[in-house]
């Protein structure tokens, strides 16, 4: 048996003995989808999970190998939350929560449990994460994702500033939702992005939202963010006051940061510099930056950054590097899925 501590707005505790196997339901105030939580291990007593503005109540069925989504909190620094569990996924894949601390005396620092997929084979199909820290608490990330031959499909990601952490390997996300602020998607793997919707909202005063932030070290590395056929949409917060909040394509972490958009559809929140420095004049001559075939009032080209490293891709020769047939192999590994995808440009 484990316990479930709920802290309500009104500082009641509620506690929920739950046998293994039992799913605890909560609503997204995000996308106002049900979020399953699966108890598979023990939980210690003094965990307290801060759980605002949601309902909550015990599936008596286990959905078996269904969903499983972990949704995270942290609170004022008040309260704070651990627990772990391992889910066998498709293939060798795992996907860890991983038990980090925000301690109760230590203010401005916020650190969350976060799901990451490791091994190879990792497949995510219509869940939700979500990470509601919100902008305040900076950097809270809602997915990390170092598995190879990754595939999310369908699902929601949701969060403030670094939302989506792909970090390395092989990954192709397809008809995904991704929710954020500053470099929200981030990381070093090579990925591809196809059919899906990058949904900017508005970050805190002084900041910029930054969409990607690619990491490659190193010229040789084969890694790189590919946004294929894609929509880059302001939710209802940022479009009532994206004048105040410009949009930016990406921002170079690291010294040859490589971010390509292509055949994707861009909103009027899309600044028309298109791209973001990180500090000063770091990587502008080092990074690859490319924009091909886009569509939308923020696509526009001719006000775009000057950097060495930025150009406009003008034949299907540069393009069709970055498509899943050639970026990532994915022809030779994404059939056995069952998730569709198109292999080249059309």
């Amino acid at each position: 048996m484990g316990f479930f501590f709920i802290r309500h707005d009104s500082g009641e505790i509620e506690v929920l003995l739950l046998s293994f196997g039992d799913v605890v339901m909560h609503l997204s105030e995000v996308t106002n989808k049900a979020l399953l939580f699966l108890v598979r291990s023990e939980l210690e007593m003094d965990q307290v999970c801060e759980m605002t503005k949601l309902q909550s109540f015990i599936c008596n069925s286990c959905l078996g190998s269904g969903p499983t989504i972990y949704k995270n909190s942290c609170g004022n620094g008040k309260l704070f939350v651990s627990w772990r569990f391992t889910l066998h996924v498709a293939g060798h894949a795992l996907l860890h929560i991983v038990p980090l601390f925000k301690s109760r005396f230590v203010s401005n620092v916020c650190k969350f449990p976060k799901p990451a997929a490791t091994g190879s084979g990792f497949i995510a199909r219509d869940m939700t994460f979500e990470n509601y820290a919100g902008p305040a608490n900076h950097q809270a990330v809602a997915l990390r994702i170092g598995a190879d031959h990754a595939v999310v499909y369908r699902c929601d990601i949701i969060g403030y500033q670094d939302t989506l952490y792909v970090h390395s390997n092989r990954q192709f996300f397809r008809e995904c939702n991704i929710y954020g602020t500053v470099d929200f998607i981030f990381g070093n793997a090579a990925v591809v992005f196809q059919n899906c919707n990058m949904y900017a909202r508005k970050p805190m005063a002084q900041q910029k939202v930054s969409i990607t932030a690619q990491n490659r070290k190193d010229p040789n590395q084969n890694t790189g963010i590919s946004i294929h056929a894609c929509r880059l949409l302001a939710q209802p917060d940022l479009e009532a006051s994206k004048a105040s909040f410009p949009t930016y394509l990406g921002r170079p972490w690291k010294l040859y940061s490589r971010t390509v958009y292509m055949q994707s559809y861009m909103g009027d929140h899309i600044h028309p510099r298109g791209w973001l420095e990180w500090d000063g004049t770091f990587a502008l001559d080092t990074l690859y930056y490319g924009e091909y075939m886009n569509s939308g009032p923020g696509s526009a080209t001719g006000q775009r950054v000057k950097w060495p490293g930025y150009r406009v891709i003008t034949t299907t020769v540069e393009a069709i590097r970055f498509t899943v047939g050639q970026f990532i192999y994915g022809s030779s590994w994404l059939p056995s899925t069952g998730v569709a995808f198109s292999a080249g440009l059309s």
